[in-house]
C-alpha cells in the first residue's frame, strides 16, 4: 500500500513539475509579438575587386518568419534567410590561393531586412547596416580549419547595394 502511494506521489510531483515548466514557456512565447509580414525577397549588388578587375554578384536575399526561439541570448523571434538559387548561406568564394579560399560575407539578416525590434537589441544600434567582410578559410573550419579575416590588397569590396528593409509591425 505504502509503494502505491510512493508511486501516485511521485507522478503527481510530476505532473506538476510538467504542467508548471509548460506554463512558463507557453507564456514566455506568448509574450513575443508575430510579425504583420512574415516573408520578404530583397534584392542586393555585391561589387568587388579581384587582382585588378571589376566583378558584380546580384541576387535575392530571402526572409521567412519561423516563430519563437529561446537560446542563450534570450527569447526572439526564429528567422530563415538565404540567397535564392545560391547554396553558401550569404558567403560567396572569390578566389582559391596557395593559403586556402577566399571568400566575402555579405552580412545580410532577415531580422535586418524585416524590421526586426529586437535585431536593434542585440548590439547592432551602432551599425545597423549590413558590412559585407573578405575572410580566408585554410581547410575544414569544422574540424582542424581556420576562418580568420583577409589581409590581401588584392580582394576589395566596393560597394553593396540592397533594397530597404520594409516596415514591419510586430503584434
Amino acid at each position: 500500500m505504502k509503494k502505491k502511494k510512493i508511486i501516485f506521489l511521485v507522478i503527481a510531483v510530476g505532473l506538476i513539475v510538467a504542467a508548471l515548466i509548460a506554463t512558463y514557456f507557453t507564456s514566455v512565447f506568448a509574450d513575443i509579438p508575430k510579425p504583420e509580414i512574415k516573408e520578404g525577397e530583397f534584392d542586393f549588388a555585391l561589387t568587388y575587386e579581384v587582382d585588378g578587375e571589376r566583378k558584380k554578384i546580384e541576387g535575392t536575399y530571402v526572409c521567412k518568419y519561423k516563430g519563437v526561439s529561446k537560446n542563450i541570448d534570450g527569447v526572439g523571434r526564429k528567422w530563415k534567410g538565404y540567397i535564392k538559387d545560391h547554396d553558401d548561406f550569404t558567403d560567396y568564394e572569390i578566389k582559391t590561393t596557395d593559403e586556402g579560399t577566399i571568400k566575402i560575407d555579405l552580412d545580410i539578416s532577415s531580422a535586418f531586412f524585416m524590421s526586426d525590434p529586437i535585431y536593434q537589441l542585440t548590439g547592432n544600434t551602432d551599425n545597423p547596416k549590413p558590412e559585407p567582410y573578405i575572410y580566408i578559410v585554410s581547410g575544414d573550419p569544422a574540424k582542424d580549419g581556420t576562418l580568420k579575416p583577409y589581409e590581401g590588397d588584392d580582394v576589395k569590396i566596393i560597394s553593396l547595394e540592397y533594397d530597404p528593409p520594409i516596415e514591419n509591425t510586430y503584434k
